[in-house]
């Protein structure tokens, strides 16, 4: 997800759709990981389906973008009913780093027979994509890969990187953005991969000569692990460099663009890349830049941007000359600001790629030998069972207690049960559903406190309905809450009281609960998690920022973490801290749309087809069909919730 390569597939993805977007018919994604972060884009063109909904039969073509996903087992990167069918297959190779390299990638053994198995897979595709002419020769060098197979289609920079309008504006802009981070500096984006050779960089940079490097501070960007980012910190320290050194995480792109455009250089000292697509970023937003002399990365930039990354000193010359020499620093400046190559030229080589081997598809068709389910060794990746949930969730958001804010009939909380056999009263009159809906009411709910109002008010209006309000409100120290004043004949209690209106007057046949992405409706979503059951209105399939708010109220009895790790297992990029709170982006980036946790519950209406679509994707299969798209419209909602209630109780015979 937040890799070159994610980057790679998801920026193809939509040049395509701007180059040629008759050529794909659907852009598949794997049901066992969460979305990838713009699927948005993509449901609204009807295009987004997962794997296990394809009809291999009648697909023409298979493009996977990415073989060697060592966690994804075979089936899922080439499914066994597109083998079947004998479907023309396309990979991009985006490198060899692990064949090339074992002793840092290949020491397990069961990881090592995974990369062969893709390696062999690989083999046996129609045609092979590579991002450079290095990984092409590569492929062809060291796989047998026959010329005529292997095309480079390139890499492109995404639209969003281009030169600042001010280097020093930007650069303020990424100071502001990161705590720590003074401009001038010198930057880095990359993981601690030893390959990335981030180790002998930073001794490079102790070896500048002193001048030059008092000014500018140090940014390494990209290191999600708080070991790894305490490791480099030790290193600095031990180095002397520590006092201007400034280590991140990862961090969004609207930063990660600032990173590039405020940059006075940026350094890229890897000693392996199929491509280098930061380099081609940080060219593409103005930034003069130094790379090392290996693999693909003199495909990129000039002679005199490249140095021998395995010599520190030798780093360090390069460095110090483009912070002071003028002329070498306009040299590299005048090679800034134009990227190699744009992704429409990449999405048109895919594209003739698809239509050659659709015309002219060789006799001898390969197609791989028939695979084992996957062993031990390359487990398919399954979703777990929620975790059990014990103990009563008593929600944290309830009105004020005192009498004056319970006056009125419309908030009455039942703390009282009419006389009745058993100290319970009749459950409603005979033949009609007792139906609850939590939800936040004006004045106090939010932006959907109207759009709530109405469906209650229509759901009213059927005579075979008898309707409660459950208000979901926060509740404010500094004042008594407004009275909430209900549809006609819809009796209006704190949401607190559910449990005791049900014990009161006897248990509802249904509970509809109203959600949307805010502060408002935290305690629904603690009810529904308690209840487990009953049906979900939603406006948004984004949820986190609800779940966030619920983390930090008390009503999620779990914690936040515990919830995503229980609708997601591991199969949440990493980057995931449970002690953090989620807001939204963070959650877009990262796959969280939480929705999947209400639909393990609950049945889902979603008022946006879109969202209804992101959703599904977003659920576990079996909760698929539970997801429904309905207008956003009360009356045509409250239809709906109708349809979905329980059956109306057949009169007993003494009635």
């Amino acid at each position: 997800r937040h890799r070159g390569i994610a980057r790679y597939v998801l920026d193809l993805a939509l040049a395509l759709e701007d180059v040629s977007p008759g050529h794909v018919g659907a852009y598949v994604v794997n049901p066992d990981l969460a979305l990838p972060e713009a699927a948005e884009r993509f449901v609204t063109s009807d295009k987004l389906v997962a794997s296990d909904e394809v009809d291999w039969s009648a697909a023409r073509l298979l493009h996977t973008g990415s073989l060697f996903e060592m966690g994804v087992p075979l089936d899922r990167l080439l499914p066994p009913a597109a083998r079947a069918a004998r479907t023309p297959w396309v990979v991009t190779f985006h490198d060899l780093i692990p064949w090339l390299m074992p002793e840092s990638y290949l020491e397990d053994p069961g990881r090592r027979r995974r990369y062969r198995a893709r390696i062999q897979l690989l083999r046996t595709a129609d045609t092979v994509l590579t991002n450079s002419r290095a990984t092409r020769h590569d492929a062809i060098a060291h796989l047998g890969l026959e010329p005529d197979r292997v095309v480079v289609a390139g890499t492109g920079t995404s639209p969003r990187f281009v030169p600042p309008r001010s280097r020093a504006d930007a650069a303020a802009a990424a100071a502001k953005a990161l705590p720590g981070l003074q401009p001038p500096f010198v930057f880095y984006v990359g993981s601690y991969d030893r390959r990335k050779n981030l180790e002998p960089f930073l001794e490079a940079w102790s070896l500048v000569d002193p001048g030059p490097r008092a000014r500018p501070t140090l940014v390494v960007s990209a290191i999600p692990d708080p070991e790894e980012r305490n490791h480099l910190l030790h290193r600095a320290r031990q180095l002397g460099i520590a006092d201007r050194l400034c280590v991140t995480g990862f961090v969004p792109d609207d930063v990660l663009l600032l990173l590039y455009q405020g940059a006075e250089l940026f350094v890229f000292p890897s000693l392996y890349e199929g491509y280098g697509l930061p380099v081609a970023e940080a060219l593409a937003c103005g930034a003069p830049v130094l790379a090392a002399a290996t693999s693909s990365l003199p495909e990129i930039v000039g002679p005199d941007a490249l140095f021998d990354p395995t010599d520190p000193p030798a780093m360090a010359r390069a460095i110090e000359r483009a912070l002071t020499d003028h002329a070498f620093r306009a040299r590299l400046l005048a090679a800034a600001g134009n990227p190699p190559a744009t992704w429409a030229d990449v999405a048109k080589i895919t594209a003739a790629t698809y239509d050659r081997l659709l015309t002219e598809r060789p006799p001898s068709v390969r197609r791989p030998p028939p695979l084992q389910r996957p062993s031990a060794a390359d487990p398919a990746s399954a979703d777990p069972d929620p975790l059990p949930f014990s103990g009563r969730i008593v929600p944290v958001l309830r009105d004020d207690p005192s009498p004056e804010a319970d006056a009125g009939p419309g908030n009455a909380a039942a703390s009282a049960c009419p006389s009745a056999p058993g100290g319970r009263s009749v459950a409603g009159e005979a033949g009609r559903r007792r139906v609850a809906v939590a939800a936040a009411l004006p004045p106090d709910g939010g932006a959907r406190a109207a759009s709530s109002f109405r469906l209650i008010e229509a759901l009213a209006r059927r005579s075979d309905l008898e309707v409660h309000a459950f208000a979901d409100r926060p509740g404010d120290a500094g004042r008594t809450p407004r009275r909430l004043e209900g549809p006609p004949g819809v009796p209006v209690h704190p949401l607190a009281a559910l449990d005791a209106v049900e014990d009161c007057e006897g248990p509802f046949d249904d509970v509809v609960y109203v959600l949307a992405d805010d502060a408002h409706h935290t305690g629904s979503l603690a009810v529904l998690r308690r209840r487990r059951g009953g049906i979900v209105v939603a406006h948004d399939a984004y949820l986190a920022g609800l779940y966030g708010h619920a983390q930090r109220t008390g009503a999620l009895h779990e914690g936040l973490g515990a919830v995503v790790r229980a609708a997601y297992g591991d199969l949440v990029a990493s980057g995931f801290d449970a002690d953090r709170p989620l807001p939204g982006p963070e959650a877009r980036r990262l796959g969280i749309l939480l929705c999947r946790d209400a639909a393990a519950h609950c049945r889902v209406l979603l008022t946006s087809p879109t969202a209804a679509a992101l959703a599904r994707l977003d659920a576990r299969a079996p909760d698929r069909p539970k997801i429904i798209a309905v207008p956003d419209d009360p009356p045509v909602l409250a239809d709906q919730i109708y349809d979905l209630l329980p059956a109306a109780p057949r009169p007993s015979a003494d009635v």
